[in-house]
């Protein structure tokens, strides 16, 4: 003879079921905040480590410094967006296509969604906070007013500058950074998010209260 479950066996299974439905559920939630901001930090990251292993000095040059792996942050055709590049020889400021890292995920995009004057490269569509993240702003505070790029030296020590002052001497800082690096990130439901970038190590952490839910 089988036997069937009781109704107190039923009832105790979906108070279980409940229970775990509780625990698990947060993790599927998408908070666009918190993986913006980590995506940002883990390409900080990558930025600094490209500058380690790809030291630019050149005595017979006095720009060389210039040419440091940067992220450089900016709005493209109205979106928040990043691009991480080598600036050079002509240390415009601005990533051509032949300056800017591979996406290390996928070799065959580049970590850019575009600036004007590149064509023929394929973009990161993730770079896109805008459309992937709901990211509405992004406020660089290093030490200098209207700071848009952080760059590393072979020592991974950050420098930070300012693409806003057409001038090289405040586009690229040749001092290393003084005081922490503030990024914040504000998201369309007006919630924020902060990554820091400490002084002389370069050291990234975001912000514990972090998220957009």
């Amino acid at each position: 003879m089988k036997k069937a479950f009781t109704f107190f066996e039923i009832v105790v299974v979906i108070v279980v079921i409940g229970i775990m439905a509780a625990f698990v559920a947060p993790k599927f939630g998408r908070d666009d905040l918190r993986l913006a901001a980590d995506q940002i930090a883990t390409h900080i990251r990558y930025t600094q480590h490209l500058a380690m292993i790809d030291d630019k000095y050149d005595p017979g040059n006095a720009n060389w410094y210039r040419g440091r792996w940067q992220i450089y942050f900016n709005t493209f055709e109205g979106k928040q967006t990043y691009t991480i590049f080598s600036d050079q020889p002509k240390y415009s400021g601005n990533p051509d296509a032949k300056e800017i890292a591979k996406n290390p995920s996928n070799s065959s995009q580049y970590l850019t969604i575009g600036h004007s004057g590149i064509s023929g490269i394929k973009p990161t569509p993730e770079l896109d906070l805008t459309t992937k993240y709901n990211i509405e702003a992004i406020e660089l505070s290093c030490g200098r007013s209207n700071n848009s790029r952080i760059f590393f030296d072979e020592l991974g020590r950050p420098y930070a500058g300012n693409q806003k002052d057409k001038a090289l001497s405040y586009m690229y800082d040749e001092m290393p950074l003084k005081e922490q690096c503030n990024i914040t990130l504000t998201h369309k439901n007006r919630s924020t998010c902060t990554i820091n970038v400490e002084p002389e190590t370069g050291y990234v952490t975001i912000k514990e209260d972090c998220g957009s839910n």
